[in-house]
This record gives structure tokens, C-alpha cells and sequence, in this order.
């Protein structure tokens, strides 16, 4: 899970020199930061290493990481962008998405990874982005007469709550099925708790 969405955002910058130092306001620096963030998360459990562990392996000072984030969380979060947004979408797709179907399988292929992400505090913080994606899509997207009449915020946090609790089901191998199956699973959860919603061009 974390070498994708790394990978998504980022390609390590392999011209740097390992004794160099970045710039703070460099792109370089924040695709470092991203890249070691990635390889720590795949080989580490989550809370076993910090902004020191990431600042080493990027090669770049304390100071530049807080010029680019605000810490470990913001990371991981900056990361799982392309991830939530997936999920926000699904209100107002007419079946589950490519990306959704992508994130998914991802998810599955790392699954390690993504229990240790999905579990406790961490966990907790996902589903708080996702609840908060999801009110953003929400006011952005529903007419206005729709959203007067729509309680979005606790649809927001229904879907959210919902959907981790499926994925973290599922990696922890208390259900079984295909990836597909769990997008459509997903996507179906969503329709049934949202209203009567526009849908999004295929």
C-alpha cells in the first residue's frame, strides 16, 4: 500500500548525491522525503520509526521535512490522497471505478502493510481524512437544493466508518473475496446510505 501511493506521487530523484543535502523548497527534497517514507513503510511497522528515521534515509535535514510537512501523519496522509479520493468518488460514480478497482487490489497485494496502516490510532486517522474527503466532495459536488436537505457531514462519516471497517475486515482475513468483489461491495455501501446523488460522466 505505501509503495503505491509513494510511487503515485513521486519517483525518487536518483541524481541526488547521498551525502547531499536538499534545498527545503526543492522539489527534490519533498520527492526524498516521499520515496523513504515509502521503503520505510513497507519494512517497518508504522509507529516504529518517526521524522528521524525518515529524515536519515531521505538525506535531507529535519528542517526540510517540516518545510514540506507537518509531520509523520501529514505524510502518510499526503500520500493516501489519490486513495481517498477514490473513495469519495463513489457516491457519484454509476459502478465502482478503474482507480477505485486499482486501490483495491493494490490494498490486497499489500495487505501486510495496509493492516498494519488500517489498524489503531492510524487507523483512526485514515478514516478521519476519508470522512472529511468525503465532506468536501459532498459540498462541492451536490446541488445546492440537495444539500440543504441532505445531513452530508453524517453521510460522510457513515461511508467512512463503513468503508475502513470493510477493508480492515478484509486484510485481516475475517472475510474472504476477490478484490473485485470488495470494490463492489464498497461502491455498493456508499449508494445505499447516499441520497439520490447526480452521477459523474463515466
Amino acid at each position: 500500500m505505501a509503495r503505491n501511493v509513494a510511487s503515485n506521487a513521486v519517483t525518487e530523484d536518483r541524481s541526488q548525491s547521498p551525502k547531499s543535502e536538499s534545498a527545503p523548497s526543492t522539489p527534490a527534497a519533498r520527492q526524498a522525503l516521499l520515496a523513504a517514507f515509502a521503503k520505510l513503510a513497507l519494512n517497518r511497522r508504522y509507529r516504529d520509526f518517526g521524522v528521524e528515521a525518515i529524515v536519515s534515509a531521505a538525506r535531507v535535514a529535519r528542517s526540510t521535512f517540516y518545510y514540506h510537512f507537518a509531520g509523520k501523519d501529514d505524510l502518510l496522509l499526503h500520500n493516501l490522497r489519490p486513495f481517498l479520493a477514490a473513495l469519495a468518488g463513489m457516491p457519484f460514480a454509476s459502478r465502482p471505478t478503474t482507480e477505485l478497482v486499482h486501490w483495491v487490489e493494490h490494498i490486497w497485494e499489500q495487505r501486510q502493510v495496509a493492516g498494519r496502516l488500517l489498524a489503531g490510532t492510524t487507523g483512526r486517522k485514515i478514516e478521519a481524512a476519508l470522512a472529511a474527503t468525503l465532506k468536501e466532495t459532498f459540498a462541492a459536488e451536490l446541488p445546492a437544493a440537495l444539500r440543504r436537505q441532505t445531513n452530508y457531514p453524517l453521510l460522510a462519516e457513515q461511508i467512512a466508518g463503513a468503508s475502513m471497517s470493510l477493508l480492515k475486515a478484509w486484510v485481516e482475513h475475517r472475510v474472504t473475496a476477490a478484490p473485485a468483489e470488495i470494490a463492489q461491495a464498497l461502491w455498493r455501501c456508499a449508494h445505499s446510505l447516499s441520497p439520490a446523488l447526480p452521477e459523474r460522466p463515466s
